[in-house]
């Protein structure tokens, strides 16, 4: 049986948040464990949840997807954890 794959989503647009959890939890081998509105959330909950790959929204209130990125990398243990960058937004 093949390993689950941890799943953290960070989106500040609840609407896409739901959409990219419902879509991710179709698959048998992911399992979204956390998810947030804001990126000040995240280094705690990939910290909490031990997760194996983040989704952050490249713009989020207080702490942007780039900010939070450069954190989880140069300040924490999950510095080979993989992050894909995601928008929303359009132009």
């Amino acid at each position: 049986m093949p390993e689950t794959i941890r799943v953290l989503i960070a989106e500040d647009q609840s609407l896409v948040r739901g959409a990219l959890v419902a879509l991710l939890e179709t698959e048998p081998d992911i399992n979204v464990v956390a998810e947030c509105a804001t990126g000040t959330e995240v280094a705690g909950l990939v910290a909490k949840h031990g997760v194996d790959v983040a989704l952050l929204d490249i713009e989020m209130p207080r702490m942007d997807g780039f900010e939070v990125l450069n954190l989880v990398r140069h300040h924490d243990m999950h510095q080979y954890m993989p992050i894909i960058m995601i928008t929303s937004r359009t132009g």
